[in-house]
């Protein structure tokens, strides 16, 4: 009886995984050999291409092993070996070698890379490699059904296999022409004998899974062969569109006889079962609230200790033959959910649970207590504003949070205060935190007497939320609250930390350097912790408001590692532009350019920065940080215009000023044109921008000094009167030639000191030099 119930549960059945198709290589005489284990029945293609050749199959989602090919081989003949996505197999070859292949009867495909004649130089494309007369998946059309994997087994430890690789040159098959035959269809192939050294194998092996499957150590699942649909039904159900058009070239044969199985089993070991990617859950269709029944946690469990409940809950969960009793898993995971065990739940699930939404809503919940950002993507994290159970767990799911008027506080709070005890105090500090950053800090406030109830003894939680409602609220005594709080041993020291030193940053000055260290040693030891990337990101703005900013920029090494690396890298150069010192400024904003381009993005930024870099004469640097800017505003135009006056090219400064107005931009525009030798502009434009003196000074550059806007002072007065006025006929020279030459002198003498005075005004140097 034993032998018969081995054999029904041994029955063939399709493999449902991918094919491991190892890839060899071997160097020869003249040659380069690679031997590719195809499955005996899959078909194989080698088909030029641009260069090399590409190997296509049928093989079932083909995984090429390639790793160790070019161990053995050198790269003078095959250049690379890639596997492509689609499942083929890309050979480069270097110029002028060619392939030359024959088929093993394990199935396994060799392909013998050689110099190619003198007189080939190049393979054609009708001479496109084909084996078994199979054609290519890709191009060609397949049989209407396809021929049945066969899974091949290995050979017997320690037996010779050395002659599947060199085998006497008449057994390797020859890629002519498929023979004709009458009808002129191809002829079908014959398949090829089994390898009679697999009886012995599959008989031993089959013995071994029997033994096994009569003491419950192994289980198979018979899935039945699909039946062969008749010509006639393949005819109805088979749209005209489909139905492939036949050519005199290209006949279509007969389909290809499948092939008898040999020992069709799929084996899963316990390490291969835990070692199997989890498929991703499919998206659930919502279209009103779930009832909350799904989400009553408080339901489901008792007084009893936890270990106790679980403990009963675990019995039984197998039926008979091990079949998982769906109302068991359901209690259990159900009781997972109630004690806070989002991941037990999940797996438990998982493995176990019957599809349902039942089972949707505990996986829903499951990763929110997880804090899996996948809860976010759950079409449940939309509900907010359901009346019901769902909103309080979506709120928390929800990623951003929604705004004030999509939720329901009423039923958020109602079913927050149902929850049990313990999931009460690990959910509030989460809770209150997400309701004072969409503005419901009055919320946030009512739920205080839910959590009072659990604090009796330990206020730490209570305190908490008291402590972010006030921080919210910017109460001067919560920075001091939640400074006692953080450095309490409680699961919440860690929130009000996170919290302290957000507002420290936020208030702008230093941060306590012993907190930002315990943030920093926090962040390294709870690396894979929900709480990390925000641990990081305040030590690296911490940081930078220390003016420590070679160790920010250190911690910002890794962005993908911090919360929101965005802001975070602004405000490390907010603080670096605003707080550090010239020469710590120029250094660090040369050392950290590509970064400096990063924030370049934002406007007020980089016009801070442009505009300290010119202040300290690098415009290079600022032009640098203002080329970023798309489009450029008028601030980025003004700037610019600075920097090509610094570096002495008004013509660029007028040009960048070119449809600009206003004060600032009309003294730059003055200070270009008076470089420019055009002072009557100039002169204009510092009028235009209220500045008097400098326009003034283009007169007297401009030699008009008929046209001066206030009175000259006495120096000016006189200078006008010496140079400009002519002078009046009676300050004619009388007397004698001796007498007319003191006076000359004397007049010399005069008008030398006026004009020093002058230009001492101007700051030019004296007459007298």
């Amino acid at each position: 009886m034993r032998f018969w119930i081995a054999l029904l549960f041994l029955l063939p059945f399709t493999p449902a995984y991918a094919t491991p198709i190892p890839v060899k290589s071997g160097e020869h005489d003249g040659f380069s050999r690679l031997v590719i284990y195809l499955p005996a029945s899959a078909s194989r293609a080698l088909a030029p291409v641009d260069g090399g050749f590409r190997l296509a199959t049928d093989a079932s989602d083909p995984q090429y092993a390639i790793q160790n090919v070019f161990e053995l081989i050198p790269r003078d003949r095959l250049k690379a070996l890639i596997a492509e996505p689609d499942g083929t197999l890309l050979l480069k070859l270097a110029p002028g070698i060619v392939p030359e292949t024959f088929s093993l009867e394990s199935g396994a495909f060799v392909v013998d890379l050689k110099d190619a004649p003198p007189d080939q130089t190049a393979l054609p494309p009708a001479a496109a490699m084909r084996d078994r007369a199979k054609s290519s998946p890709t191009n060609a059309p397949r049989p209407s059904t396809p021929p049945r994997q066969r899974t091949v087994q290995p050979v017997a430890i320690g037996r010779d296999y050395l002659d599947l690789f060199w085998q006497p040159p008449h057994m390797r098959e020859t890629t002519a022409a498929p023979v004709t035959i009458s009808d002129g269809a191809p002829k079908p192939q014959i398949p090829p004998k089994p390898d009679p050294r697999l009886d012995g194998i599959e008989e031993s092996l089959l013995r071994q899974i029997s033994r096994a499957a009569s003491q419950g150590l192994v289980s198979a699942q018979v899935k039945p062969s699909k039946a062969q649909p008749s010509k006639s039904e393949q005819q109805v159900n088979s749209p005209a569109s489909e139905t492939p058009t036949e050519s005199a070239d290209d006949p279509m044969g007969p389909p290809a006889p499948t092939l008898p199985p040999h020992l069709a089993v799929d084996s899963m070991t316990v390490i291969d079962r835990d070692h199997l990617v989890t498929p991703p859950e499919t998206q659930l269709e919502v279209s009103e609230c779930p009832p909350d029944r799904y989400f009553d946690l408080a339901s489901w469990i008792d007084e009893r200790p936890a270990f106790a409940q679980i403990s009963d809950a675990r019995r039984d969960l197998l039926g008979e033959f091990d079949v998982p009793n769906p109302r068991k898993v359901m209690a259990l995971a159900r009781l997972y959910i109630a004690f806070g065990f989002g991941t037990e739940s999940r797996a438990l699930l998982r493995d176990m649970g019957n599809d349902g939404p039942s089972k949707d809503a505990l996986l829903f919940v499951g990763s929110v207590l997880d804090q899996d950002p996948a809860a976010a993507a759950s079409p449940l994290a939309r509900l907010t504003d359901c009346d019901g159970a769902v909103a309080l767990w979506a709120f928390l799911a929800s990623d951003p949070p929604p705004e004030k008027r999509d939720v329901e506080f009423a039923a958020l709070r109602r079913n927050f205060e149902a929850l049990p005890a313990d999931l009460r105090r690990s959910l509030a500090p989460n809770l209150v935190a997400r309701l004072t950053q969409i503005g419901a800090a009055d919320v946030a406030r009512s739920l205080e007497p839910a959590v009072s109830r659990i604090t009796t003894e330990d206020r730490t939680a209570l305190d908490t939320v008291e402590a972010e409602i006030q921080a919210k609220e910017a109460d001067p005594q919560a920075l001091g609250n939640l400074e006692a709080l953080s450095k309490t041993n409680s699961e919440q020291g860690l929130r009000a930390l996170i919290l302290w030193l957000n507002g420290q940053i936020d208030a702008g000055g230093e941060v306590d350097p012993a907190a930002l260290a315990n943030a920093e040693a926090l962040a390294f030891e709870l690396a894979k912790a929900p709480e990390a990337p925000e641990l990081r990101r305040i030590a690296a703005i911490g940081h930078a408001a220390n003016s420590e900013f070679p160790k920010a920029f250190e911690i910002y090494a890794d962005a993908t590692t911090i919360a929101d690396p965005n802001g975070t890298l602004a405000a490390i150069f907010t603080r670096l532009v605003g707080q550090a010192s010239d020469a710590v400024f120029l250094r660090t904003l040369y050392d950290e350019l590509p970064l400096a381009d990063e924030v370049a993005q934002i406007p007020d930024l980089r016009q801070e920065l442009a505009g300290r870099a010119i202040s300290l004469g690098m415009p290079a640097v600022a032009v640098r940080l203002l080329g970023k800017a798309a489009p450029l505003t008028e601030q980025d135009k003004t700037l610019l215009a600075r920097a090509a006056l610094l570096e002495l090219d008004p013509a660029a400064a007028l040009a960048h000023l070119k449809d600009l107005g206003g004060q600032q931009v009309e003294q730059l525009r003055a200070e270009a044109l008076s470089r420019l030798g055009r002072h009557n502009d100039a002169r204009a434009a510092y009028l235009r921008a209220g500045n008097s003196d400098d326009a003034r000074a283009q007169s007297w550059h401009k030699g008009d000094w008929s046209n001066l806007e206030t009175s000259p002072d006495a120096v000016e007065k006189q200078f006008l009167e010496t140079f400009v006025a002519p002078p009046p006929p009676e300050a004619e020279v009388q007397g004698g030639p001796i007498t007319q030459a003191r006076n000359l002198l004397e007049r010399s003498q005069a008008e030398r000191e006026t004009l020093s005075k002058m230009l001492d005004r101007l700051a030019l140097p004296s007459a007298q030099e």
